[in-house]
């Protein structure tokens, strides 16, 4: 299977929160810049349905998370080296569409 490079930022580009997910050790882990992006955040009425009844039962109307947008700035993060599989498990354990 092909590799990929994942940008992760946020909680993403922590080595041990990856490896709970993935279930293995990773490569890489290397410091990383994104440019052309802002740091954001979103609320439940930015998440679709239907992760969002599930992120509103568990965390209630105060649900916050971190995401990036196009805009003029770099959002630090790291590089991992992952299998397309591995992408996939994370698009999972973030509620990514098939379009994300």
């Amino acid at each position: 299977m092909a590799k990929v490079i994942f940008f992760g930022y946020g909680a993403n580009k922590d080595y041990y929160r990856l490896r709970e997910i993935l279930g293995k050790d990773l490569k890489g882990g290397e410091s990383a810049m994104l440019e052309g992006f802002s740091l954001a955040t979103q609320s439940l009425k930015n998440i679709p349905e239907p992760p969002r009844r599930i992120l509103n039962k568990v965390w209630g109307d105060s649900f916050h998370a971190y995401t990036i947008k196009r805009g003029s700035g770099i959002v630090a993060g790291k590089a991992w080296v992952l299998e397309e599989e591995d992408l996939e498990k994370i698009k999972q354990w973030e509620f990514v569409g098939k379009d994300g």
